[in-house]
């Protein structure tokens, strides 16, 4: 077995790898928001300090007969005052899903677990942008200090899980990784 084709099937190749044996043949041919949701409590313009978290996870969708791969992004940002904390719903929540779709000449040769890691890298990279946007433009339109997030960078998968206690009300970016 060849070293491209180990990297694109092993279970033992990086998910960067993986990823790649996939990115290598694919463009970009849509990029659209397919699902969205926001809610505030009546207290959230004037929450001072508050904990805020990031989620994201993606899907994948193969379409062999057509060459396609449709990546669907959801991104999840919630915040609860740190404060004044309440039990049950956050104070501020944006949520948001974009399909990214991707065609390519050929997808022989590919894994599931090929697929599964381009999503999670590369949808994700590629949908990132958008989310960005969406995040700042609607926390915005819903009267609440707007985050600027960072661009999104690929690290290890354990930061994710990070949160951001006592996040002052200024300019703040929580992690992406």
């Amino acid at each position: 077995m060849g070293k491209a084709r180990k990297a694109e099937g092993s279970r033992d190749a990086s998910p960067i790898a993986l990823a790649a044996a996939v990115a290598d043949r694919v463009e970009i041919r849509d990029v659209r928001l397919i699902r969205c949701a926001c809610h505030q409590s009546p207290q959230a313009v004037h929450i001072r300090k508050f904990n805020a978290k990031l989620h994201r996870h993606s899907r994948v969708q193969i379409d062999e007969s057509k060459n396609t791969i449709a990546v669907i992004a959801h991104f999840e940002f919630t915040c609860q005052d740190t404060e004044h904390p309440a039990d049950g719903d956050p104070d501020f929540h944006v949520s948001a899903d974009f399909l990214v779709l991707y065609t390519a000449k050929s997808l022989s040769g590919l894994t599931k677990l090929n697929f599964e890691k381009f999503g999670e890298l590369n949808g994700t990279y590629n949908a990132w942008p958008y989310w960005r946007e969406f995040l700042h433009n609607t926390m915005s339109r819903m009267a609440l200090k707007p985050f600027l997030l960072p661009v999104f960078r690929i690290t290890a998968r354990a930061q994710e899980a990070k949160r951001y206690a006592g996040t002052k009300r200024k300019r703040v970016s929580p992690a992406t990784e």
